[in-house]
């Protein structure tokens, strides 16, 4: 996990994201509160879950998270699909409530990658073909 996504988890949980309510960027039309930025985001569907988890999905997820790496492909493919989603929409989430006209850091194309590859099961060890073995083969 890069510093920016830890960040921006931990300013989520301690409650210091969204932080002081603004003009919502996106929108316009209304503060930014936790309540508002889920629905102004859509984040229900862009996380892909159900509409039951409200009014907090972000906290239901964050709550589901796997202490160690799953085993069962179900919950890894869940959260290989889902957790880039939620970097996405927790960076969008900040870049509204924290906007900086100078701000020209690009979106990173990989938010997420590395507590996938942390899921991600290692390849079946396959020892290499040694050629100087070969005669054991054949006796």
């Amino acid at each position: 996990m890069t510093s920016r996504e830890r960040s921006r988890l931990l300013r989520w949980q301690m409650g210091w994201l969204p932080g002081k309510p603004i003009q919502c960027t996106n929108c316009n039309s209304h503060r930014t509160s936790r309540h508002h930025l889920i629905e102004c985001l859509d984040i229900v569907y862009q996380l892909d879950l159900p509409l039951d988890i409200l009014p907090n999905p972000i906290d239901h997820l964050l709550n589901k998270l796997p202490r160690k790496p799953p085993s069962n492909p179900q919950t890894i493919l869940f959260w290989q699909q889902t957790w880039p989603k939620l970097m996405v929409a927790l960076e969008q989430l900040d870049k509204i409530c924290h906007p900086n006209p100078n701000d020209d850091i690009p979106a990173d194309p990989e938010l997420g990658q590395q507590f996938v590859d942390w899921l991600t099961p290692p390849p079946p060890f396959l020892p290499s073909h040694d050629p100087s073995l070969d005669y054991i083969l054949h006796l």
